[in-house]
């Protein structure tokens, strides 16, 4: 599943009944960066910038790491997707602003 970390896939592997040697092969597969851009895919979809404009930096940031958190993303990645995203935002509302 797309939408999905490395914890989240592992648990719904384990939840259909794979086994666990074929589980840990399939999630050694998805590198450090394939987490992100699956991480940075989840949280596009589910924060687009109309979305996130008007609300409070803290508030969405809260909202979307706990968003991406239960979808089985490591810290570390869910850190740097808001970073990126914050970036990307403040981007977005300097074009508007003018």
């Amino acid at each position: 599943n797309q939408g999905l970390g490395r914890r989240g896939l592992a648990h719904k592997m384990t939840q259909k009944g794979v086994a666990a040697e074929v589980s840990n092969s399939l999630l050694s597969q998805i590198d450090d960066e394939e987490e992100l851009t699956r991480a940075l895919a989840a949280a596009r979809k589910h924060s687009p910038a109309h979305k996130i404009a008007s609300l409070e930096r803290d508030t969405w940031q809260r909202r979307l790491a706990s968003f991406l958190s239960r979808r089985g993303f490591a810290m570390p990645v869910i850190r740097t997707v808001c970073r990126q995203l914050d970036e990307e935002r403040a981007l977005e509302l300097e074009e508007i602003n003018g």
